[in-house]
């Protein structure tokens, strides 16, 4: 997997380049201490940007790339059940109210889309937040909000989870 393609500093056409013949089914060829080897190459390539495909690939690399996904935004439902698996994996409680207050006092006034990234960032933050506080994390309104102003408004104020700590 190569992830943020286009965000390298190889330049992207010498990057995609190297993977023409294993893509089209050759050897791979790797240089090991001034040694050259040939490998057999039967592995799935995946390469995952947030630029818009065409400025990243030319039109016969795009040709050479079988399937395209594009993921966007989720619907409400699965954004509140990613929201309680990421929680459920963590260890974390997940009180409904939370969720609500993300979803339509949050995400919906800032235009914030529904992306599969914000639930597990969130929870790192409330994670980072509480352990920077010496306390147990919770997910609550105000945990939540101190993750989201972090994440998502350049850093703005935002009320703090755990009473007695200066914000």
């Amino acid at each position: 997997m190569i992830d943020d393609l286009g965000r390298q500093r190889l330049p992207v056409s010498e990057l995609l380049n190297r993977w023409l013949g294993p893509l089209d089914g050759a050897p791979l060829r790797l240089a090991l201490d001034g040694q050259a080897e040939t490998l057999p190459f039967d592995a799935l390539l995946v390469f995952v940007t947030n630029l818009a495909p065409s400025s990243v690939f030319d039109p016969a690399m795009l040709r050479r790339i079988g399937y395209r996904v594009g993921l966007g935004p989720l619907s409400d439902a699965a954004y509140r059940a990613l929201l309680r698996r990421q929680c459920r994996l963590q260890g974390l409680d997940c009180p409904e109210s939370s969720i609500e207050h993300l979803v339509v006092r949050l995400h919906r006034p800032s235009a914030t889309p529904l992306l599969a990234c914000y639930p597990q960032e969130l929870l790192r933050r409330v994670f980072d937040f509480a352990s920077l506080a010496g306390v147990e994390p919770r997910l609550n309104i105000a945990a939540l909000e101190q993750a989201w102003h972090s994440l998502c408004t350049g850093g703005a104020p935002a009320p703090n989870p755990v009473a007695g700590i200066a914000s």
